[in-house]
């Protein structure tokens, strides 16, 4: 059976407040093994169920009926949700964000480096290197950063309104 990985490095560090170096330095002496225990994905290290509970226990951070807990935390500051399973908790989890299709509304901000879009008939903010070619109507591609603010996938149009 293949272990799934769930739990991202920077959510732990940022639930339990300890830093990446020390969380390493915490992974080698209880003995977590690359791939076992954890796995890089997209340059972001992310633990796996054994992995955590091993983690966990070496610190003495949990018992094993706050163990659930802990790891609803975790999720929720990965992925801002999660989805109760049969009896089991399944992780939504998007380390790989998509990247979605809006089109610009607004591209004439004092901050030229911001342009909103409309995703759904929702307005976003989205970062780009310039918002000077940029026309309302014209079809862009961006992925999530937080909230309600995007980052611009590709270049920024070369010609006002065109590609």
């Amino acid at each position: 059976m293949q272990e799934e990985f769930v739990y991202p490095e920077t959510a732990v560090g940022d639930v339990l407040g300890i830093p990446k170096k020390r969380l390493r330095a915490i992974r080698r002496n209880c003995g977590l093994r690359d791939g076992e225990h954890f796995r890089t994905i997209n340059r972001s290290l992310v633990y796996s169920v054994h992995g955590m509970k091993l983690l966990l226990r070496c610190m003495g951070t949990v018992g094993n009926g706050d163990f659930d807990e802990m790891c609803h935390k975790i999720l929720i500051a990965a992925n801002g949700s999660y989805t109760e399973g049969e009896g089991t908790t399944t992780a939504i989890v998007h380390l790989e964000r998509p990247v979605c299709e809006m089109i610009v509304h607004r591209a004439d901000w004092l901050n030229s480096r911001i342009i909103t879009a409309l995703l759904g008939g929702v307005q976003q903010r989205v970062n780009v290197t310039s918002s000077k070619n940029f026309v309302r109507g014209m079809r862009i591609k961006a992925r999530r950063i937080e909230g309600d603010l995007w980052q611009l996938q590709g270049r920024c149009p070369r010609y006002r309104g065109r590609w």
